[in-house]
């Protein structure tokens, strides 16, 4: 039996297991190699779905991210030996705003069979409900940090929303996102949409899509929550 990768989602917020089909999660068990970002916080997921084997009993390899090859070689030799093998992100959805996709280059490279699941991704949740262009748009991961820089990737970033009508989409390390609020306010055309995105799928999940001008009129802080930020029209 040929060896296949399985790309498995997980929660991005606490007590979300609902969200979950029985079939992914039946696959999900049927699993006993895993490729994650973070291996506590996998052994954690897999403990709350009452996995049918002792968590202690799987083989749990963390990503390298600067040793990469190290286990993308322990992918291939398992995919060699006909183990099916779990990647599971923290991204929630691997391989979208995450290093997952090295594994699987790996993988399709060696012709070994890759099978994504559908789950949670905060970037294409928060992208659903901005109401802006969803037919056209980019990530960028993170922005610059010092404020010149800054200031020029968000004027580039401006020019792509009017030009082209693509809607820009990032994140941000969630103890400087109220230096970004206010850089994004200080330096945005006023006629541009700005959508705020924190804590989706969790208790305090609050999606807003206002103009930049009206975002000036309310004095909010974001404080350290996760947050998407978009910009479109």
């Amino acid at each position: 039996m040929a060896g296949e990768l399985h790309l498995f989602p997980c929660p991005i917020a606490e007590e979300t297991n609902h969200q979950f089909s029985d079939f992914v999660v039946n696959e999900l068990k049927s699993c006993r190699y895993f490729i994650t970002e973070r291996a506590r916080t996998t052994r954690r997921w897999l403990s709350s779905l009452k996995f049918p084997v002792p968590i202690q009993e799987l083989v749990i390899e963390e990503m390298d991210k600067n040793s990469p090859g190290v286990h993308r070689n322990q992918l291939l030799a398992w995919l060699k030996e006909g183990k099916k093998v779990a990647l599971l992100s923290e991204a929630g959805t691997p391989c979208i705003a995450d290093p997952g996709n090295l594994y699987v280059m790996a993988a399709q490279s060696a012709s070994y069979k890759v099978v994504p699941y559908v789950g949670p991704n905060s970037l294409i949740l928060a992208l659903m409900a901005s109401g802006l262009n969803g037919q056209q748009f980019s990530f960028h991961g993170y922005l610059p940090i010092k404020d010149e820089a800054l200031k020029k990737k968000l004027s580039q970033l401006e020019k792509r929303v009017v030009q082209q009508k693509e809607t820009q989409i990032w994140i941000e390390t969630p103890y400087r996102n109220d230096r970004m609020f206010k850089s994004i306010l200080k330096n945005v055309n006023p006629s541009v949409s700005l959508c705020l995105a924190t804590e989706i799928n969790g208790k305090e999940e609050s999606i807003r899509t206002k103009k930049i001008a009206d975002w000036r009129n309310k004095s909010i802080e974001i404080g350290k929550k996760n947050t998407v930020f978009l910009l479109g029209f």
